[in-house]
């Protein structure tokens, strides 16, 4: 399942809290997809939201995040890349539980950049002109 249906049909399931991995955007999308919640300390849980959303793990590219990455690097000399998942829980802690965001705004953002799911292979083609008895005398 993508990210984005994730975590809006997990959203009802949710408190909206932010630093909790299980009320949070993220935790949203981990309760729609049945990842085990075991209270507040969130333990491994992180763990398996990357496992099945690895994506989350890449650098995010956008805008905000090269300022964030480009400003740590000048000041506090840290080469450390701002992902996608850090991206999202930011959004979350510092807009969303406040009300200067929305969670459908969020999930807008995250479904234009997630990966597209796989294409399916074309629908086989049903043979055409044959009967059922033919079908049934072939069996």
């Amino acid at each position: 399942m993508r990210l984005s249906d994730a975590m809006m049909l997990g959203s009802v399931t949710c408190r909206m809290e932010k630093y909790n991995w299980n009320s949070c955007a993220l935790g949203c999308a981990a309760n729609a997809v049945g990842i085990p919640n075991w209270g507040n300390v969130g333990r491994k849980r992180h763990e398996l939201i990357f496992q099945a959303w690895p994506w989350l793990l890449e650098r995010c590219h956008c805008a905000l995040c090269e300022a964030v990455t480009a400003d740590r690097i000048r000041y506090q000399g840290v080469e450390h890349y701002e992902t996608y998942c850090d991206h999202i829980t930011s959004a979350f802690d510092g807009q969303i539980v406040y009300g200067t965001m929305t969670l459908e705004a969020l999930i807008d953002w995250v479904r234009s950049v997630e990966p597209q799911p796989l294409g399916l292979p074309a629908p086989v083609e049903a043979r055409t002109g044959v009967d059922v008895e033919e079908q049934v005398a072939a069996l």
